[in-house]
């Protein structure tokens, strides 16, 4: 079995995942632009932070930490591995 590069565990809340990239940080700006290219609208751009929306809500922040609210595990799991085939 292929280890993924991310930890990838369910939230508190269990209405969104959390993906956690060791020793990365993310470049919003080129994020950004990957995301709109996506198809998702982006609700908020910070210096730490990307709030982007699709079916589900997407939050990426510049420590290498990715939130999906979506309650389907696999298809989460699926989304941030698309994503971030793209913006490594």
């Amino acid at each position: 079995m292929k280890k993924e590069l991310f930890v990838f565990k369910p939230c508190k809340t269990n209405v969104a995942f959390q993906a956690n990239f060791e020793d990365v940080e993310f470049d919003l700006k080129s994020i950004k632009e990957i995301l709109i290219k996506e198809g998702y609208k982006i609700e908020l751009l910070l210096n730490d932070l990307i709030i982007a929306k699709k079916e589900h809500t997407l939050n990426v922040f510049k420590n290498g930490k990715i939130i999906i609210r979506n309650k389907n595990e696999k298809e989460s799991r699926e989304i941030i591995k698309r994503i971030y085939k793209k913006i490594k």
